[in-house]
């Protein structure tokens, strides 16, 4: 195992061990129903538990870097914060409405079909990832996060986010002054980056979807708020709408709804249908390629891509490989080749229709 941060390796003589007697140990029902409520341990505190190990720091290091905890303090070790521990439930006034100028915006990162309960049991590994995130704060004084059972609450300056679990889906939730409106867009993003990235650690190959919330609703503090699913934006960006229908039926602004407002990321940001085909996500081209590689008798597989791509001379060679590499990933990648302007997702959503 490598800890990137202090750039040291530590070699498991036992795995056994660590597996059964520390793992399987700390993460057991009887340990959990007597650990501390808020997850937080000292090295003194954590010493009696593995009273044979003559250094309990070195153990917490381990599962530092294991990221079943992390240390609350970015300039000392004095204290870890295991959030699996946690169970303390947040406060009612946790999200106030007392910010009714503000702009607020928001996403669900949900885990497609097949995979729904999987964000479930990494949010503890999440709320790690966030903990430590927060060593990463230019000024850490401007900066604060409080965790409880499967909610997180972060600032920076003015801004505000709130990170829990929504079902099998993690919703997040940031709110600021309207004239930081690009800072806010940015710190979502930011943390359902972390989000993301830390769902593929633990499962690497997983898909992702991200559906905005309703800002207008996450204003008024609507305990179930609109949703803007990524069929719905699509549609929208194609039919080269400013505004967008939620799932309530209501409709508002594309810019308010994924920009928090602002002008200044709305004219750097690259529309989803303008996405280039070569960027695709792995798990997107597998998912393509699940669908259009076996033969279909009506003729709706790679073949017939192949034909509305204008890419029939390349049939022959895509034909020959087999089995052993996707059809369909081999003419998205020549299609890009050849068509590097022309070869996007709102294209290929239009030949696929």
């Amino acid at each position: 195992m490598r800890d990137e941060v202090s750039e040291l390796d530590y070699v498991v003589l036992s795995p056994e061990w660590l597996g059964t007697h520390v793992l399987g140990n700390l993460l057991s029902a009887e340990f959990l129903s007597h650990c501390r409520i808020n997850g937080c341990y000292s090295i003194d505190d954590f010493a009696p538990i593995y009273p044979e190990i003559a250094d309990p720091a070195d153990l917490l290091r381990i599962l530092d870097t294991l990221q079943l905890c992390a240390p609350t303090d970015s300039d000392s070790e004095a204290e870890f914060e295991f959030p699996a521990f946690n169970v303390l439930d947040p406060p009612k006034d946790i999200w106030q409405r007392d910010r009714p100028t503000y702009v607020y915006g928001g996403v669900r990162v949900l885990p497609m079909r097949g995979m729904e309960r999987s964000l479930q049991s990494t949010f503890p590994r999440i709320q790690v990832a966030l903990r430590r995130s927060m060593h990463d704060f230019q000024d850490p004084m401007d900066a604060d996060l409080m965790q409880w059972n499967s909610c997180s609450k972060m600032s920076s300056g003015q801004m505000e986010a709130l990170v829990r679990l929504h079902g099998d889906a993690v919703e997040i939730q940031v709110r600021g002054p309207c004239e930081i409106a690009t800072s806010c867009f940015y710190f979502l993003e930011d943390i359902t980056n972390l989000v993301e990235q830390t769902a593929q650690e633990v499962a690497p190959g997983i898909s992702l979807e991200r559906h905005f919330l309703s800002p207008k609703h996450l204003r008024e503090h609507f305990s179930n708020p609109a949703v803007y699913a990524p069929e719905t934006i699509m549609a929208m960006q194609q039919a080269e709408s400013l505004t967008i229908r939620n799932n309530q039926e209501g409709d508002e602004l594309f810019t308010d709804v994924v920009c928090f407002g602002s002008r200044d990321v709305a004219a750097l940001l690259t529309l989803g249908i303008d996405v280039g085909v070569a960027q695709l996500q792995l798990a997107s081209r597998c998912e393509l390629a699940a669908l259009l590689d076996p033969s279909d008798a009506m003729g709706r597989d790679w073949s017939i891509l192949a034909v509305k791509l204008n890419l029939t001379d390349q049939l022959p060679e895509v034909d020959s490989t087999g089995q052993s590499l996707s059809r369909t990933d081999q003419l998205l990648a020549e299609w890009a080749l050849q068509c590097p302007e022309t070869a996007t997702v709102g294209r290929l959503c239009t030949v696929l229709e």
